[in-house]
């Protein structure tokens, strides 16, 4: 709490606080808290001076109050939508993006979600001209494919040198460096703006905690999902994460189906029930039955604002992820 100083009001004086302070009244708080009559004997100022300092004191340290139609008109201005350079995709997630959102893209190793990631990545820097921060949690970041995307959607090279540099990438080993970049990332926000947000793969933060029979992993997880929401609402970005799905099912959540835990046939996402919840929005990534290798369905299972089982049919090629 801030303590009594003269730059409050000019009849508080180092004398007058000296007085106070003899008297164990040395926060704001505790001047405040303390009867009117009582600080005019210690202070030997008159009873209007004391609530003209008190009200100073509010005004100077209280909070702000704001009514309900103020935040939402301030929603709505910094609400947007970060299309995805996918026109099916953006059609299917009815424009793309939106920001103050967790959106998860989950699938079987190897479908193609980094690679979905890397199109976005490269669309949203190289046609929005927009920086996105791309948390590497597997080490496997490739800045060849990126350039094999921008190259093949007919970039020069001044364009692929400035789009590339606006790929900040964080490469963290642990949840314990991504908590910390997660405290950081307020302040970095606000020195370089920023809508987008790719962390390929929270499940690998927490695959060593899966298994545990403490709750170490649960609050970890907790904490991750909750400062990315406050993070996605207070700077109103958007983060994508990558989950692994699996056609395992547990006893535990087969009562859980209906519930966005398992949706084509037996693959669901992990991370179990504790995170089923966490993003507003989740795409699977599936083949289609009988379907040519390239070609991937991506559906809608869980949504906060979109109707659900939309589905897009997308192909992986030299330019990235395509209709």
């Amino acid at each position: 709490m801030a303590r009594l100083i003269p730059e409050i009001n000019s009849n508080l004086n180092l004398n007058i606080i000296k007085q106070l302070e003899l008297k164990n009244i040395n926060t704001v708080l505790d001047f405040l808290e303390e009867d009117p009559d009582r600080l005019c004997t210690i202070t030997g100022l008159v009873y209007k001076n004391i609530i003209e300092i008190r009200r100073q004191i509010l005004a100077k340290f209280s909070a702000k109050s704001k009514n309900g139609l103020e935040c939402y008109s301030k929603m709505l201005i910094m609400t947007a939508k970060i299309n995805t350079g996918i026109k099916k995709l953006d059609d299917l997630l009815e424009g793309g993006l939106l920001t103050g959102n967790i959106y998860e893209i989950c699938g079987l190793t190897g479908i193609g979600k980094t690679q979905l990631c890397f199109t976005i990545a490269s669309h949203v820097t190289s046609n929005l001209k927009q920086p996105v921060y791309y948390v590497d949690t597997k080490h496997d970041f490739s800045s060849q494919r990126i350039l094999e995307i921008m190259r093949t959607n007919h970039l020069n090279d001044m364009e692929i040198q400035t789009a590339m540099e606006n790929i900040k990438v964080i490469r963290v080993k642990d949840i314990y460096e991504m908590t910390t970049f997660l405290h950081s990332l307020g302040s970095m926000l606000e020195n370089m703006p920023c809508r987008l947000i790719i962390v390929d793969s929270i499940t690998a933060l927490f695959t060593p905690f899966l298994n545990e029979q403490r709750n170490d992993g649960l609050g970890l997880m907790n904490h991750v999902a909750a400062t990315m929401k406050n993070i996605s609402m207070t700077y109103q970005t958007v983060f994508v994460t990558v989950n692994l799905a699996t056609s395992f099912i547990d006893n535990d959540d087969m009562d859980a189906q209906t519930a966005d835990v398992c949706w084509y046939g037996d693959i669901r996402p992990k991370m179990g029930k504790a995170w089923m919840h966490m993003p507003s929005n989740r795409l699977l990534m599936h083949r289609p039955p009988n379907g040519p290798d390239d070609q991937i369905d991506v559906t809608l299972i869980k949504s906060t604002d979109l109707p659900l089982t939309k589905k897009c049919l997308l192909k992986i090629t030299s330019g990235g992820m395509e209709c």
